[in-house]
């Protein structure tokens, strides 16, 4: 049975409601997506406008998606910071949710980061130093903060 090729949207406000539709999105993402499907700067422009408009596009929303998402995959606040700045998230709107997300959640990151912990070396110990030091490596480039690594691997 041959399925028929489906008509691309023509205007940049269909292209963004399909993408929201599938995930949220930031507005620099967005953006990004729509440059690449060759849609002009003004019409890119005022269709994230009318979006934000019906609030169907928010950079709030955005972030506490995707800071719930990291945050089950087990990734420290560190990394999700980062990843949310390089996705054109605020600094504001950043530091609100995840204030929000300490304030609403019982566990905290040290819990988070345990999880990926044992996880990663469920029954294996610590044996030297050297090997100490490669799982803390490996809790930094998850994105936790050192206090709390030195606090579960004392060195």
């Amino acid at each position: 049975m041959l399925k028929k090729k489906q008509k691309p949207d023509k205007t940049a406000y269909a292209n963004a409601i399909r993408l929201l539709a599938m995930r949220e999105h930031s507005e620099l993402q967005l953006y990004k997506k729509l440059q690449q499907r060759e849609f002009d700067e003004t019409e890119i422009g005022e269709a994230i406008e009318r979006l934000k408009s019906e609030n169907y596009l928010s950079d709030s929303r955005f972030a506490e998606a995707y800071l719930r998402t990291r945050k089950n995959k087990l990734y420290g606040p560190v990394k999700i910071r980062l990843e949310l700045e390089e996705r054109g998230v605020s600094g504001g709107i950043i530091a609100t949710v995840m204030e929000q997300d300490c304030d609403q959640l019982a566990h905290d990151w040290f819990a988070v980061m345990q999880q990926a912990y044992d996880r990663k070396y469920a029954e294996r110990e610590a044996d030297d130093y050297s090997e100490k030091i490669k799982r803390c490596r490996y809790l930094q480039s998850r994105g936790f903060e050192s206090s709390h690594i030195t606090e579960l691997i004392k060195l």
